[in-house]
């Protein structure tokens, strides 16, 4: 029959044609019980079946059990609605009450509790959030004590799930852009919790990012289109709702673009020795710079580390990170000094 009562359950009702509730599972007629049966549980049954079902007991039979019925709140436990598990303690002949026995969840027979995350705040079944106890997530409806497995148990008896409470935490992510997949980011850090702050350096510009992220097309020859990193779009904040919902999972940080066309000609023509130069430099064929370019170099000292002396072949070029500095061993040469 607790098969019977659990598919009912798992099935629920349907809206008929007549707009009425109408259960998708039913049982009628008689059923002659010839073992032995308890109260509580026929009661239980004919209940479940709106009485269309009756079971005919012999009075000689009867056994006395507890209904032990199992909520994850108060609220579904006040009401008797949406029960998360049942089950039935039986007496033996002569006695009134009996020991509760085994944790229904401890020991596998229904599912652990679950209850959702909000923003800040995530749940774990019990008092511990590393280890469940026996009877640690259960309490007795009008009793904030946990129960025990050798308390009395003399009526049937209800309990309610008790859940403990910690900060969320979320990975921290970075992403070049806000089009990459949920994989595709260059970062991550995990286990920040909610409400806490992070420094913008912690993901710091990496070669293959630039590599990434700054690009020169050619339009026609003659025009270019560029895009460069600059860096990211929020500065050191606290992980809170100003950027959360409840149906994050993670809290994520795009990177910034410089973007747009220029002809080779301007770019070229222009006396600052900035980015978008340095990409043509290093993207085209075009490696003469024009005279009138200008680059400030202190003589003596290397301008990227301060410790190198530039002297005969020390070279202007391009670091990994694509900015000017000068040194013996340059990856995308420049300028030469001889």
């Amino acid at each position: 029959m607790d098969a019977f009562v659990d598919k009912k359950k798992e099935l629920g009702n349907f809206i008929d044609a007549n707009n009425n509730e109408v259960s998708k599972v039913n049982l009628t007629g008689e059923i002659n019980v010839i073992g032995n049966w308890s109260e509580v549980k026929v009661n239980t049954y004919e209940e479940v079946w709106d009485n269309k079902l009756h079971f005919n007991t012999d009075a000689n039979k009867e056994v006395t059990e507890y209904k032990l019925s199992f909520y994850l709140n108060s609220e579904d436990a006040l009401n008797e609605t949406n029960v998360y598990y049942t089950a039935y303690l039986p007496v033996e002949e002569g006695m009134t009450d009996a020991q509760l026995g085994e944790d229904p969840v401890y020991i596998g027979l229904c599912e652990t509790p679950t209850k959702a995350s909000t923003i800040s705040k995530e749940y774990y079944f019990g008092t511990n959030p590393t280890t469940y106890y026996p009877w640690s997530g259960w309490r007795i409806i009008d009793n904030a004590s946990a129960p025990r497995a050798d308390m009395t148990i003399s009526s049937n008896t209800v309990f309610v799930a008790v859940f403990g409470e910690k900060t969320r935490t979320y990975p921290l992510r970075w992403y070049l852009n806000e089009t990459d997949n949920e994989n595709d980011y260059v970062k991550e850090v995990l286990g920040l919790e909610y409400n806490s702050s992070y420094e913008n350096g912690l993901a710091p510009t990496t070669l293959e990012m630039i590599q990434a992220g700054k690009t020169l097309s050619s339009l026609n020859g003659t025009d270019y289109t560029y895009k460069i990193f600059k860096g990211w779009a929020r500065e050191p904040i606290n992980l809170d709702s100003t950027y959360f919902n409840a149906s994050q999972t993670a809290f994520c940080i795009y990177g910034t673009w410089e973007q747009g066309t220029e002809s080779l000609a301007t770019i070229r023509a222009q006396e600052e020795l900035d980015e978008k130069k340095l990409l043509v430099l290093t993207n085209t064929n075009d490696k003469i710079l024009p005279t009138s370019s200008t680059y400030t170099v202190e003589m003596g000292y290397d301008n990227n580390s301060g410790t190198t002396i530039i002297g005969k072949n020390a070279i202007l070029g391009i670091s990994p990170r694509g900015e000017a500095y000068t040194g013996e061993d340059v990856n995308h040469p420049i300028l030469k000094f001889t």
